[in-house]
């Protein structure tokens, strides 16, 4: 019968086999960052052995039988508790130092992308669509997460009759970005409707008013701006990051002041 103290040593033993499962689970993920995570707790704990960790018959680990008693097979048996609670300590200050150079490396891309805007917008004003496009594209690959350079972009095709492409980026924001967004729903109509597709054109304004309750006023006017412009001039890039929301509805230009305002707000 196995002893009140033998118990003990395997409930100890077991918690000890645990965590080294849990560093061979960690070796042999086929996450590469996991893979490293273990092979440093590995290279901690066990040092020139991790090698033989590797080979570990994880049957045969955990306890050997002798006769009618249970023996605990206390082979390198070293407290892994402290080691590992320090690497868990030192692994939590690495994640913060990552998250923190992100965020560094994120404002950058941001100041990149809020020059690259501008000078589209500049372009854009001068009617020189197919820059602004550059600009935009440029900008879109230091931030892929921003409504507004999606917007523009398409605005501008819009310009140059390449209505599909402007879809494209309205929807974009739509399913991945902000499902409410009324620029990329009001251009996405505009879209539709330079291409003679009514059922789409009629879909994107009932969505329009649909996720902008408190705008059909506006967006109403906005209609007659399309309709009776056929579409192009009904709209301006943004500079600010407005969506759709805030300010007297009567007194914007359609459907957003962008292209003439100053504002350097943020992506």
């Amino acid at each position: 019968m196995v002893s009140k103290k033998d118990e003990e040593e395997f409930e100890a033993s077991m918690s000890k086999v645990d965590e080294v499962m849990k560093i061979l689970n960690l070796m042999t993920s086929n996450d590469k960052g996991k893979q490293q995570m273990g092979i440093a707790f590995a290279d901690q704990y066990l040092g020139e052995d991790r090698k033989d960790l590797e080979k570990i018959d994880v049957n045969n680990f955990i306890v050997r039988v002798n006769q009618e008693r249970t023996v605990i097979n206390r082979s390198g048996e070293e407290s892994l508790d402290k080691p590992m609670a320090a690497d868990k300590f030192a692994f939590m200050a690495e994640v913060e130092r990552d998250a923190a150079r992100r965020a560094s490396e994120r404002k950058e891309r941001e100041q990149t992308a809020q020059g690259l805007r501008r000078a589209g917008n500049r372009a854009f004003r001068r009617g020189e669509y197919e820059k602004a496009i550059s600009m935009y594209t440029k900008a879109i690959d230091q931030i892929r997460d921003s409504p507004i350079l999606y917007n523009n972009r398409a605005l501008a095709y819009i310009k140059i009759q390449m209505c599909k492409r402007a879809i494209i980026d309205c929807d974009f924001v739509i399913s991945k970005l902000d499902e409410k967004n009324l620029r990329s729903w009001i251009y996405r109509a505009q879209g539709y409707y330079l291409l003679g597709e009514t059922r789409a054109y009629e879909k994107s304004i009932s969505e329009a008013k649909k996720n902008n309750p408190k705008e059909l006023d506006y967006i109403d006017r906005i209609v007659l701006e399309i309709e009776g412009s056929a579409g192009p001039e009904a709209g301006t890039t943004e500079e600010s990051g407005a969506t759709g929301g805030g300010g007297d509805s009567k007194d914007r230009t359609l459907p957003m002041d962008d292209v003439q305002s100053n504002s350097s707000a943020e992506i």
